[in-house]
Order: structure tokens, then C-alpha cells, then sequence
């Protein structure tokens, strides 16, 4: 016990030194702990910030390649279907329509925008079905003025009342492409 006496400041100071080291281990493990775990969260806020703002501006690129392909596809059909009008009223001869038509990219363009309807906006995809089948609905108009099955006003009037509708829901459509765009912004 002496020995403990005459050592006790010594031993005291020990203690207090160690104990002083193990807090402060304990408060720096307790620190890095605290920095690593809202540098995480922050990295996480970034991500997903980033994350986003990629899948904004993915999808406003198609959105635009989508309006603007629906726009020169809209283009074509009525082109095409006024050429047909225009054949059917002996404003053009079929020989006009076949040089006029020679290089028509319409069957390059309808693929795509149906590839993107149905890959990033697949509620337009009924939409367009339905625009397409007002094109082929003209078609059949037109085919059967050609071969006599009604007759060539008839005919005319068909494509045209057609092309009208076509127009209005054409209208629509790309209001609803425009809508589906703004939700990613």
C-alpha cells in the first residue's frame, strides 16, 4: 500500500491521461461516424438529383424527337392524301402522284414514332393507332374511287372529311405529348 501511496499522483495522472485519451477516441470515432453518415446522405441527395435531372432531360429529348417526328409524319398523311384528292379530281395525273411520291419517307417515320410512343409514352400509343387508321381509312377511300366501288366524290368527300378529323385529333395528340413532358420538368 506504500507503494500505491507515493505512486498515486503518478497513478492519478495515468489515469487521467488515459481516461482523457478515451474520450477523445471515443468523440473522434463518434465524429467520423456522424460526417460519414451526412456525407452519405448528402452524396444520396446528389445522386438522386442527378438522377433525375438525367431522366429529365432524356425525356424531354424524346419528347421533342417524338413532336417533331409526329409533326412531319402529320405532314406526310396530308400531302399524301391531298396528292390522292387532288389524283381523284384530275388535278394531277397518276404519273404526277408516282413522281411526287417517289422518295416519300412516310413508312420510315410512322416505325419511329410508334417505337417511341410505345417505349417512353405508351398512353399515346392508342392515339396514334387510332390517327394511323384514319390515314388507312383514307387509303381505302381512295382505292375504292379508283377501282369504282364508290364513286370519285364520294371519295373526295371521304378523304377530306377525314383529313378534318385527322387534323383535330392531331391537334389533341400533341397536346398530350406536350403534357407528357411537362410532368418531367
Amino acid at each position: 500500500m506504500e507503494w500505491f501511496t507515493a505512486n498515486a499522483s503518478a497513478i492519478i495522472a495515468a489515469a487521467s491521461a488515459l481516461l482523457a485519451a478515451i474520450i477523445a477516441g471515443v468523440t473522434t470515432v463518434l465524429s467520423i461516424l456522424f460526417t460519414n453518415k451526412s456525407n452519405k446522405a448528402l452524396r444520396q441527395e446528389q445522386f438522386d438529383f442527378d438522377k433525375w435531372k438525367a431522366n429529365r432531360d432524356f425525356f424531354l429529348a424524346k419528347g421533342e424527337e417524338l413532336f417533331t417526328l409526329f409533326n412531319k409524319w402529320h405532314e406526310l398523311v396530308v400531302q399524301l392524301h391531298t396528292t390522292q384528292t387532288f389524283q381523284l379530281l384530275k388535278v394531277k395525273s397518276s404519273q404526277d402522284m408516282q413522281n411526287e411520291l417517289k422518295n416519300f419517307p412516310l413508312k420510315e417515320i410512322a416505325p419511329k414514332v410508334g417505337a417511341i410512343n410505345s417505349m417512353f409514352f405508351p398512353d399515346l400509343v392508342e392515339d396514334f393507332n387510332t390517327l394511323q387508321s384514319l390515314s388507312g381509312e383514307m387509303n381505302v377511300a381512295y382505292a375504292q374511287s379508283l377501282t369504282g366501288d364508290i364513286t370519285t366524290s364520294n371519295g373526295v368527300i371521304t378523304i377530306n372529311k377525314n383529313i378534318e378529323i385527322l387534323r383535330v385529333k392531331a391537334e389533341a395528340y400533341r397536346s398530350k405529348v406536350a403534357e407528357n413532358v411537362r410532368h418531367h420538368l
